[in-house]
């Protein structure tokens, strides 16, 4: 069987060299849908099938508190916590596997001629290894490194996108030195591609020290085998005892929830655009499909004396419908092949150009094996979807179709008639799903026009941070972004400009996460939301219309004035059914001045 099969590929292999026009065609029709859907089964599969590519991903969780409103907020701990926390994982009855900390901002690379603003991610000591994260080059900071309560080594890990920007790959990176911040970090590692995640340019072990009354949020790993709802129930109880020692530092009653990370990285807001991207690009495959059947069709009929030929020597129907598969199989690998050279060099140019929330892990969108794995798939799938039938309808060629061409014409009227429908059909399933596609592109492009709160169009976004020890004082800081603002809306080219504290993109995911308390709220109720401060000609530079009341002037940017704005869904959530406009917030980030509280009736809050 194998000997048969051998000389079947070899013969499939002469004749489409024999006959390049038709490999041709079908080869390109066919790379043309598979290089589609395998693209953008690599961006779901990183973005939402395995977003995160640590050992136990599925098991890694945020720790949360829900009040009795229902919100969640972030289970901050210090540094004793942290380590009680910690001990307690390494108990046999825990549920827990293990238990690290994340701290992120960003920092000044200094050290050339511009400073450069460098996201930092700064993770406890035994994350790394936790995480399973195994560098790329060099090695990844230990416990060694950064003890609880002590101050820890200055070293640093690059990610892969920072390492070849930064040093253009060059191994002689480790070892060399950053100035973060005004403080020089050692160079000690690079980890590998599959673990950038989010904007990070450089990891750093966190300080913790034991004194201070830093608290960071905490992330866990439940033991394999115990469920979620035990490791919250022992979660619960470790949190009471802290909440004892520090009443203030917690809301009067809570809950412990686990919000697992694979859940949160997923991108659950792009799944229909996702979802849709693959449905249009499955059609383009099928339209392909039905093209390229309809080729095999055509090449069927003038190959109808040489079936007859071989079985009047003897060829059986199933050794015929062989030597027909075995000619498709080959035109679809090709095609594969083709398809996965063509992703691979288009895809990341491609990703430059997709919304942030999808091109955050565009670092781990790659063709890798999965991606492999799929085209393989597909390309096997399609041999028999689009050669099957017409290899049966060859297979039928009778032995005395070769006394004359008008007898194999004869034999084969029902072939002809059936091979008439299958082309009818054919053409009226490539109608309606050139329809469906077209369909599909339609709500794409509806998509992509619906109104975001703002316009994007010609909006770019500059980060500017002073070097380290300049413009220590807050009107000096003042000055100078006023200056900046005022030289770069005198270009002609600049129809706006406008100052922003979190240069990190536009709105609506721009902010910090912050609690407030607010009106109608109960005592110790707070809830969680983005906040972000900016200047009054924020709104009309990203030309942002407001539903009710009004932005503040100019003069409130000089005094820093308790005013805010929000959006609709918080006021929806907050006051239902009431007028926002005159309702009073507090948030827990510092006041930029704090004379202000000394001018209000209300001390800390904002109208």
């Amino acid at each position: 069987m194998l000997t048969n099969l051998t000389q079947d590929f070899r013969f499939a292999a002469r004749m489409l060299c024999l006959n390049r026009g038709f490999a041709a065609s079908a080869v390109l029709i066919l790379t043309l849908g598979i290089a589609a859907s395998t693209g953008l089964f690599a961006v779901i599969d990183a973005v939402v099938l395995h977003p995160l590519p640590y050992a136990g991903a599925d098991r890694i969780a945020r720790v949360r508190l829900v009040t009795p409103s229902g919100q969640p907020r972030e289970a901050m701990v210090s540094a004793g916590q942290f380590r009680a926390l910690r001990a307690a994982s390494t108990v046999t009855s825990s549920t827990l596997d293990g238990v690290y900390i994340e701290d992120s901002f960003t920092k000044t690379l200094g050290g050339a001629s511009f400073p450069e603003s460098v996201w930092t991610d700064s993770f406890s000591a035994n994350a790394p290894s936790m995480l399973g994260v195994r560098p790329l080059l060099g090695r990844v900071f230990s416990e060694a490194d950064a003890p609880i309560g002590s101050e820890p080594q200055r070293v640093a890990v690059l990610t892969y996108p920072f390492w070849q920007r930064r040093f253009a790959g060059q191994r002689e990176a480790i070892g060399q030195a950053l100035r973060l911040d005004g403080e020089p970090f050692t160079v000690i590692g690079v980890i590998p591609r599959d673990y950038t995640t989010g904007l990070t340019d450089v990891v750093v072990p966190l300080r913790m020290p034991l004194a201070s009354d830093t608290t960071w949020p905490v992330t866990v790993r439940v033991k394999v085998g115990r469920s979620m709802a035990q490791a919250e129930a022992e979660l619960q109880n470790a949190y009471e005892q802290f909440k004892r020692a520090r009443p203030a530092a917690y809301p009067r009653s809570f809950r412990v929830q686990l919000s697992r990370l694979v859940d949160e990285e997923r991108r659950a807001a792009y799944v229909p655009v996702l979802g849709l991207l693959f449905g249009a690009a499955a059609l383009l495959l099928l339209i392909g499909c039905a093209n390229v059947t309809i080729l095999l069709l055509a090449r069927a009929r003038n190959r109808m004396r040489e079936m007859a030929v071989r079985h009047a020597l003897g060829a059986g129907r199933w050794r015929l419908v062989s030597l027909q598969l075995s000619e498709t199989l080959l035109v679809t690998l090709a095609a594969a092949g083709l398809a996965l050279l063509a992703v691979t060099y288009a895809l990341p140019p491609l990703l430059a150009e997709v919304p942030g929330a999808v091109s955050l892990p565009a670092a781990r969108i790659v063709v890798g094996p999965a991606a492999i794995l799929f085209a393989t798939a597909v390309s096997a799938l399609l041999s028999v979807i689009i050669g099957f039938w017409p290899a049966l309808a060859i297979s039928r060629a009778r032995s005395d179709a070769m006394r004359t061409a008008s007898a194999a014409r004869a034999a084969s009227g029902t072939g002809r008639a059936s091979s008439g429908f299958l082309v009818a059909t054919q053409v009226t399933i490539a109608v309606v799903l050139l329809a469906g596609t077209g369909a599909a592109i339609r709500a794409l492009i509806d998509l992509y026009r619906a109104p975001v709160g703002y316009d994007p169009t010609r909006v770019t976004i500059a980060q500017i941070y002073p070097q380290v020890g300049t413009y220590t004082d807050w009107p000096a800081r003042v000055a100078l972004y006023q200056r900046l603002r005022s030289e770069v809306t005198s270009d002609p080219a600049v129809e706006s400009a406008t100052i922003s504290l979190i240069p990190t993109g536009p709105p609506p995911t721009t902010g910090m996460v912050t609690r407030i308390d607010a009106d109608g709220l109960r005592a110790g109720d707070d809830r969680e939301v983005l906040a972000h401060s900016v200047a009054s000609d924020y709104f009309s530079t990203l030309k942002m219309p407001l539903v009710r009341g009004r932005a503040w002037s100019a003069g409130d940017d000089e005094r820093a004035g308790p005013v805010v704005v929000i959006n609709e869904t918080m006021a929806r959530q907050l006051w239902p059914n009431q007028d926002p406009i005159g309702k009073h917030v507090r948030p827990s980030f510092p006041r930029a001045a704090a004379r202000m509280d000394s001018e209000r009736s209300r001390p800390g809050w904002f109208v």
